[in-house]
């Protein structure tokens, strides 16, 4: 992936608030990053993969794949949680988080859009 200057130096700037203050890189990175960044720090097939559970999830039962048990527990916590603990959780689960987002703001056009889902 080719970074334009100005994500270049936000990147940069993450990177060393990330060393001064003992975090992980990738965690801070993660928080920053749009939709778009995220989705090509991955694999098409996990982009899809967890696009097609958000779509279960949100009752697209013909575009969605049932996830497994630990991701629908997932789902369930992140509609639960408070704006503090979906920030959480999107460090832990970058893809999740924009994929989740992507549906509830754009519907479930954008997700498939976002995945590649025809």
């Amino acid at each position: 992936m080719t970074l334009d200057p100005r994500q270049r130096e936000r990147e940069d700037g993450i990177r060393r608030l990330a060393r001064s203050i003992d975090v992980s890189e990738d965690h801070l990175l993660s928080i920053w990053r749009t939709a778009e960044e995220t989705r090509e720090h991955f694999r098409p097939d996990q982009v899809e993969e967890v696009a097609r559970h958000v779509l279960w999830h949100r009752g697209d039962f013909q575009n969605g794949y049932q996830p497994g048990q630990f991701t629908t527990t997932l789902m369930v916590l992140w509609d639960r949680a408070d704006s503090f603990n979906k920030a959480r959780l999107a460090i832990a689960f970058p893809l999740m988080a924009h994929a989740i987002s992507l549906g509830k703001s754009g519907g479930d056009e954008l997700l498939k859009s976002w995945a590649g889902i025809a």
